[in-house]
């Protein structure tokens, strides 16, 4: 193809760019695939709207979510680190992402986990942080926008909005196209409705969510892009306030390496080509999979 084999591509661009930081390559390769990205730049349009403010807000697991952790690592971790360190073994890319979803869903609440909507049977860091930024932006008038890529998360965090009385709304991938219309310009135009929950990948484009000042992003991908496109769905032409964005990162955890991922490979992802999650996931170094393998409990 165009960029050649991946090993070819890896070798000529994308470890020039990321570990030499060698903008002449960076430039050669957005020269090479212009042409064929035909997308409009934020950038461009950026100061033309308010203000948008990014709040990295940061958690720790509770004891619950240690104990599950800890099986995690000791069940699949332990032996695909064993693998990832030596590099005449194949690794396992699928059992890699496999424990990857396990470990995020631990993260995102063990109740996700145990497929279950019971919210309070478990305790979980990242949604005692969540209702805590729930409250001040309900107490400060705030609509808020809250994205997960999981659905079975969004089931628990609507079960809590209903329990709590919290007039909201939502899409999923399986809301029918007339529905989504209805539930996006109820949202936008009932100041009732205060939340809007949406998947990740069905509510990230294509949708205009602009009677939002909030967005909540409950768990993270690696693809800096979705992020950002998923922003856009508040922070957008028609928005006349600022946006404030809340990112969820469970300290310790694999989330923080992810974090850090998304920072160090933004360059090359958002100026060049635009992956999904698990082709940048197919794209970690040995080193970098190492390192989110290994987990040392908090004391």
């Amino acid at each position: 193809g165009l960029l050649g084999s991946h090993s070819n591509f890896r070798r000529t661009y994308v470890i020039p760019i990321e570990e030499q930081h060698d903008d002449r390559r960076l430039a050669a390769l957005q020269r090479l695939t212009q042409p064929f990205m035909l997308r409009r730049s934020r950038n461009m349009v950026l100061k033309e709207l308010p203000k948008i403010i990014e709040d990295d807000r940061f958690c720790h697991l509770s004891a619950d979510q240690q104990a599950l952790y800890q099986q995690a690592i000791d069940e699949q971790g332990r032996d695909l680190l064993a693998v990832a360190r030596d590099s005449n073994q194949t690794f396992p890319q699928l059992s890699f992402l496999a424990l990857v979803q396990r470990l995020k869903q631990i993260c995102n609440h063990p109740a996700q986990l145990a497929g279950s909507c019971n919210y309070e049977q478990y305790k979980s860091g990242k949604w005692e942080l969540f209702k805590e930024i729930l409250s001040e932006c309900l107490q400060n008038d705030l609509k808020v926008v809250v994205f997960s890529q999981y659905t079975t998360m969004l089931d628990i965090i609507e079960k809590y909005l209903t329990d709590q009385n919290i007039s909201h709304t939502g899409l999923r991938g399986s809301t029918q196209m007339l529905r989504r219309g209805q539930h996006i310009d109820s949202f936008n135009k009932d100041n009732d409705i205060k939340v809007f929950c949406a998947s990740l990948l069905a509510g990230g484009t294509g949708i205009d969510l602009t009677g939002a000042q909030a967005v909540i992003l409950y768990d993270r991908w690696w693809n800096a892009a979705k992020e950002e496109q998923a922003v856009a769905r508040v922070h957008r032409f028609g928005q006349r306030q600022a946006v404030q964005v809340f990112k969820f990162v469970t300290t310790g955890t694999l989330e923080e390496k992810i974090h850090r991922i998304i920072a160090r490979k933004k360059e090359l992802i958002d100026d060049a080509v635009r992956y999904d999650e698990q082709s940048i996931i197919k794209r970690l170094s040995r080193d970098e999979i190492s390192a989110i393998l290994q987990w040392t409990p908090a004391e």
